[in-house]
């Protein structure tokens, strides 16, 4: 992955039927060359190695690396994109707005525009003296 951006970290609390206690969240923007299932299997080697479940099914886990959307990327069966759900999250749409500009392929709005119509009211804490620079 090449021109990478992260945004801010946040402590967020468990969204849905998710167990365990608040996580730390963030977006990272860039370049991918591969497949989109190779961008897939990068992520579930990352949650591997820092012990998380293989199929998570509403588990607490210690990490979810999740793909939201590839630009031109279709996924499939076990890749849905976009992400089914990101416009209903305001853990996901907080801070990819901090780092992606443009309207969120697949929704045709900007992660704002789409933030402001979210149902989601959970609250989201930036975390202070946290950052990937």
């Amino acid at each position: 992955m090449t021109r990478v951006r992260f945004s801010s970290v946040y402590l967020t609390p468990p969204w849905g039927d998710v167990a365990g206690g608040e996580f730390m969240n963030f977006v990272a923007v860039g370049e991918w060359s591969g497949s989109d299932h190779g961008l897939q299997e990068l992520c579930r080697e990352i949650e591997a190695l820092c012990g998380a479940p293989v199929n998570k099914l509403g588990d607490a886990r210690s990490i979810d690396a999740d793909i939201l959307f590839i630009e031109g990327g279709s996924g499939g069966p076990e890749l849905v994109l976009p992400h089914p759900k990101m416009h209903l999250r305001r853990f996901v749409l907080v801070p990819l707005g901090e780092v992606f500009d443009g309207p969120v392929p697949g929704f045709a709005l900007t992660a704002g525009e789409l933030l402001a119509q979210t149902p989601d009211e959970s609250h989201i804490t930036l975390c202070e003296g946290f950052s990937f620079d």
